[in-house]
């Protein structure tokens, strides 16, 4: 497909338009037509793509190529309009394939996290690598800022297995913390660092533990963060002697 892009001319969204909406085409020729759309960024199909996405009389596989190509072509002031993909209700989406597509392009730029996390949950298929996981993996953690932890580290608390690296979410989980862990100075981050990690440990769940883990890296390489951090343990009246000790 990367020689796809070269395809692009004038009359391309009418020549792919005919393939994409006609269901007794061949399968694999639709699924082409998608690939080329998107690579091309045949932006003149969004309204097209929309409707295939939530048509449910097509093909999975085919509705998830649509959603794809809609992540590739759909134009910045448009991509409000993927907002139901990301809640979950274009129909059926077993793989969370269409939420994922839908969610990359939205965030960051033209969603924002506090309406971002409320749609994030474990992924329906474990075993699956997709748009979803990528999402949660890769784009989600590298575009949090220092002003999106109150949420976060909230979501952190109630999120039982987070940090445990296993987890769909544990990049997102050490990304957090490991920024909480910087931004210590801000009161309100400070208390809610110290919430999650007492909330982790009364709650028999997992802390961060692994040799990559980038909170302990930092934990054990600046003493400063280190200081600070116990610091916040000691000053904080819902703490327990006994918790600082096992710190």
């Amino acid at each position: 497909s990367r020689f796809f892009s070269s395809l692009r001319h004038p009359a391309l969204a009418g020549q792919l338009r005919a393939y994409i909406n006609d269901k007794s085409l061949n399968t694999v020729a639709r699924r082409m037509a998608m690939e080329i759309a998107g690579d091309c960024k045949v932006s003149e199909l969004t309204d097209d793509l929309l409707r295939f996405v939530h048509d449910q009389t097509e093909g999975q596989h085919l509705r998830e190529r649509a959603a794809r190509a809609l992540e590739e072509l759909i134009p910045e002031s448009r991509c409000r309009e993927l907002l139901p993909l990301a809640q979950g209700k274009a129909g059926p989406d077993p793989d969370d394939s269409i939420r994922g597509c839908a969610l990359r392009r939205l965030f960051p730029s033209a969603a924002s996290l506090s309406e971002v996390i409320p749609l994030i949950h474990l992924p329906k298929n474990d075993s699956y690598f997709g748009s979803y996981r990528s999402f949660l993996h890769d784009d989600l953690p590298c575009h949090l800022q220092a002003s999106d932890l109150p949420l976060v580290l909230g979501k952190l608390i109630r999120w039982r297995q987070c940090f445990d690296s296993l987890c769909p979410l544990h990049v997102l989980a050490e990304a957090a913390f490991t920024l909480a862990l910087k931004n210590l100075s801000n009161p309100v981050i400070r208390r809610l660092a110290v919430r999650v990690w007492i909330a982790k440990e009364r709650r028999y769940q997992p802390l961060p533990s692994s040799k990559e883990s980038s909170v302990l890296k930092l934990l054990n390489e600046d003493e400063g963060t280190r200081r600070e951090f116990l610091s916040a343990f000691l000053n904080d009246p819902n703490v327990s002697a006994d918790e600082v000790g096992r710190l």
